[in-house]
């Protein structure tokens, strides 16, 4: 039997508060609150990097109220708003450092959390903090999330990479995004156009060549769809006051019409 993942800090403190143990029982509580959709109801687990919709339901918030007074900032795994995710480490911290029931000469701030580049704080108050909670895991020299568990995200992702976060710095981890990009780029234009693909070249082919049309025109078109026709040559991407627009091009109007 797979063994359960150890639930995070945020969502022990919640489970001592309501004296419930899993994330079906969150589900439950967002259901009312509109915080969570059915597809987060059958997590198994938090993943470490969230989406903001997961996000803001982790902190049992709106996706609205989240973005006002969330003060994370989200990592890019993409140039756009669609590859951010928010990691569960700093949400917690986040949480914690807002606990009105902490005294307040105690209490942490979470720019405390960033005090200094090294990995040991110069914050007495967090160092305290950091005695009284569950240690935090262990970081690369870049900062980076050591994750030894083959069935994270993050580790998986860290693979698909070749990214050692033990040794390797930002430099190395934007070297092998770039290196992981270009491959899977020149690997797209060999194969047969998807179903989704073709739905979305076929909307995209009632709007002029070259005209920026937001993504949210197409129902249902997937970020990943987006980057295979960009891939192909048959779309342009952007982004621009961090809205993403696409436009079809030449190419790609061509494609359409053989369909």
């Amino acid at each position: 039997m797979k063994a359960r993942r150890e639930p995070s800090l945020g969502l022990r403190r919640l489970e001592r508060r309501t004296g419930r143990t899993s994330l079906p029982a969150l589900g439950h509580m967002a259901k009312r609150t509109g915080t969570m959709t059915d597809k987060t109801e059958r997590l198994p687990y938090w993943p470490a990097a969230l989406n903001k919709k997961l996000a803001a339901a982790y902190c049992g918030l709106s996706p609205e109220t989240f973005a006002q007074v969330c003060p994370v900032k989200p990592i890019s795994f993409t140039g756009s708003v669609r590859g951010e995710r928010y990691l569960r480490q700093r949400l917690d911290e986040w949480l914690v450092s807002i606990d009105p029931n902490v005294d307040q000469k105690s209490k942490l701030r979470f720019e405390d959390f960033f005090s200094g580049h090294s990995q040991r704080s110069t914050s007495p108050k967090l160092d305290t903090w950091k005695r009284s909670t569950e240690p935090d895991p262990e970081t690369g020299p870049s900062g980076y999330p050591i994750d030894d568990d083959p069935s994270s995200a993050l580790n998986q992702y860290y693979n698909k990479l070749g990214f050692d976060p033990r040794t390797m710095s930002q430099s190395d981890m934007d070297r092998l995004r770039a290196e992981a990009d270009e491959r899977w780029k020149a690997s797209v234009p060999g194969t047969p156009l998807q179903k989704r693909e073709i739905s979305a070249l076929q909307a995209l082919m009632h709007y002029e060549v070259a005209l920026p049309v937001p993504w949210s025109q197409f129902k249902g078109l997937r970020h990943e769809t987006g980057l295979r026709l960009q891939a192909r040559g048959f779309v342009t991407l952007e982004v621009r006051d961090g809205n993403d627009l696409l436009s079809i091009t030449e190419a790609g109007m061509a494609a359409a019409r053989s369909l």
